[in-house]
């Protein structure tokens, strides 16, 4: 149901533009931190970066899921823009991503204090992997939010890319099958999706898993 191919054309465009902002991100912080000993980074322009990857690449995303359900389904209303203005899901992903960017920055300090400089991971190291993260965490909830919304009586299905790169926790999850609101078991943590992150960041970081759906066996024709 989910288009593999066009999934994975936008996932890449959007880790790339991810990669771009945060890697500008993270070295001014390293420069902050060499000239002046301490971050410069505030977390409002995390947050900044952060919300436009995830309406970015949850909003493309998200038109193509809901053009893969439209037999037969009315319009959902469920873009993630509209859910600035009326939605308590919007404003949770907004909260979501003030503690997030307000973890990065501290994380950030933190690193710099116990490790030094030199031991710190290099910008472009640490946003390519969060770059992917967030790509990967935004266009899943998109998708599950529109099939909730346009088929929810669809059950979801946890799918792994099989090859050596992809973790054992990940490899036994997958094709476990769940209705809509039912979260896996990974490693462990209850997943509502793939990169879910309320999640541990073990089962999160990196995750390139996605979901797919199937229709329940009594209401198959």
């Amino acid at each position: 149901m989910i288009p593999f191919d066009r999934m994975l054309e936008v996932r890449g465009r959007w880790e790339r533009i991810a990669l771009a902002l945060f890697t500008a991100t993270f070295t001014e912080e390293e420069e902050a931190v060499r000239m002046f000993g301490r971050s410069g980074i505030s977390t409002d322009r995390w947050l900044s970066a952060l919300l436009t990857v995830w309406e970015g690449a949850g909003n493309e995303w998200g038109e193509i899921v809901e053009a893969s359900l439209e037999e037969g389904k009315g319009r959902t209303g469920h873009d993630l823009k509209e859910m600035r203005d009326n939605s308590a899901t919007w404003r949770r992903l907004v909260e979501f991503g003030i503690i997030k960017s307000e973890a990065i920055v501290e994380t950030t300090r933190e690193a710099f204090a116990l490790i030094g400089l030199d031991a710190y991971n290099a910008a472009e190291v640490r946003a390519e992997t969060m770059a992917a993260t967030e790509a990967v965490q935004s266009m899943n909830y998109a998708q599950i939010e529109k099939v909730k919304a346009r088929a929810p009586l669809l059950l979801k299905i946890w799918q792994s890319i099989i090859d050596d790169r992809t973790r054992p926790s990940h490899l036994d999850a997958n094709g476990q099958v769940r209705k809509l609101n039912d979260p896996y078991s990974v490693g462990g943590e209850a997943l509502q999706w793939p990169a879910d992150a309320g999640g541990a960041l073990r089962e999160v970081i990196n995750c390139r898993c996605w979901e797919d759906y199937e229709v329940p066996a009594e209401r198959r024709g």
